[in-house]
């Protein structure tokens, strides 16, 4: 007698739950939400919960688009090595985003500012 079908959808392939748990480690390292990428990316927050839920495979010519906005390499987002510096606090991070919003003059100001502080506390320590 046949097995009856089990109501459960079929498990993802490990290949896809994997990419998806590092999407999700590498988008929470950089304190973005589902949504907030999924806006940056243009897509919903949905199919951004499908990838990293190992649901649906990311297609792999929007990979660099993915790797940009979450400044991660691809080779990272495939699992194959880790981008230098990628454990960066998440507050940086944010930081960062913030500055990128900014007019091109504050812009400008906020970068000669870290530049100065930059070079006051190097010049600190050598002395």
């Amino acid at each position: 007698m046949p097995r009856p079908k089990s109501k459960r959808s079929p498990r993802p392939p490990k290949d896809l739950t994997l990419m998806g748990h590092i999407l999700k480690q590498i988008r929470q390292r950089r304190g973005m939400s589902q949504a907030e990428l999924g806006k940056r990316l243009g897509m919903p927050q949905r199919t951004i919960s499908n990838y990293e839920g190992g649901v649906s495979r990311i297609p792999s010519n929007l990979l660099p688009k993915f790797a940009a906005v979450l400044r991660a390499s691809v080779a990272e987002l495939l699992g194959q090595k880790q981008t230098p510096g990628a454990d960066k606090d998440r507050e940086i991070w944010k930081f960062v985003d913030q500055v990128e919003a900014l007019p091109p003059r504050d812009k400008r100001a906020v970068f000669r500012y870290v530049e100065a502080l930059a070079t006051s506390n190097t010049g600190a320590r050598a002395a």
